[in-house]
């Protein structure tokens, strides 16, 4: 099942990891630590495909609980992530969850894929707002960004001027589920970290289809926010799982917003303020 990853080396420091299903995973190689950013779904052995990388000793932080950034971390010995999400792992890790979201993304029978076996989040070292992982020539500040999830988090390396956003801030972000804040809150959340972290990056990496996202990811992001809230949006109709719900700006087949800007947000009416 390792055919499910694919490698592409974006610098002698940086590998993205891709999957079929369309989730990024980023490796950090330092001089002296790597570390991996996120783990998909729990399909195949992730940990092989990364020990082909590098045999430098290996962090693994989760950004958030999905099923689709999480499952595959029993595979690895130092593992971090929010516990603020602890519960929302715990909702992710059955089989069923992982099979299904396979299944509604690319189809096809996956009942009998090799599954990582679940593991209890508590288990895993605490990660916080404001941690440093130093990998020797690069390092990796985590901050926290609640929306998408209460335990999210995003990733500045700053010798790349890199902010790996994940699916804290992207073309589409999902904001209709329990998880979720309200749409103000997320914008305020959103204009704090980008205030805090301004001037220290130059590109945003996403985790989903897409790698590279605008150096303003965070403010475009908060300007639908205020679209939102102000009512100046398009109601485009959006089914996820067989629920309803809405995209704020009109987009193409590919999530492409038709007014040529970036971010978008795909939330509930009943959950904005």
């Amino acid at each position: 099942m390792n055919n499910f990853y694919h490698i592409q080396h974006l610098n002698n420091q940086l590998t993205a990891i891709k999957s079929l299903t369309g989730e990024i995973m980023y490796l950090l190689k330092g001089t002296h630590s790597a570390l991996l950013i996120d783990t998909c779904l729990g399909v195949g052995n992730l940990r092989e495909v990364v020990e082909k990388e590098t045999h430098l000793p290996l962090k693994v932080i989760i950004t958030h609980g999905h099923v689709d950034h999480a499952m595959g971390a029993p595979l690895f010995d130092e593992v971090y992530m929010n516990h603020l999400d602890d519960d929302l792992y715990r909702l992710s890790s059955p089989l069923s969850e992982r099979i299904g979201y396979i299944e509604a993304n690319i189809g096809g029978d996956w009942r009998n894929a090799d599954y990582v076996p679940p593991k209890d989040p508590a288990q895993y070292h605490a990660l916080h707002d404001g941690d440093v992982f130093d990998l020797g020539d690069l390092h990796a500040e985590v901050y926290q960004l609640v929306g998408h999830t209460q335990g999210i988090v995003v990733v500045l390396v700053p010798e790349l001027r890199l902010l790996i956003t994940g699916d804290a801030a992207n073309k589409s972000v999902f904001m209709f589920s329990e998880e979720c804040s309200s749409i103000s809150e997320y914008r305020d959340n959103l204009l704090e970290v980008a205030h805090k972290l301004k001037g220290r990056y130059d590109m945003c990496y996403m985790m989903h289809h897409e790698m590279e996202a605008p150096k303003t990811l965070l403010e475009d992001v908060a300007e639908v926010c205020t679209d939102i809230l102000k009512g100046n949006v398009d109601h485009v109709p959006f089914m996820f799982m067989g629920q309803h719900y809405e995209i704020a700006k009109a987009v193409n087949q590919t999530f492409d917003r038709l007014d040529g800007k970036f971010g978008n947000i795909v939330y509930r009416q009943d959950h904005v303020k």
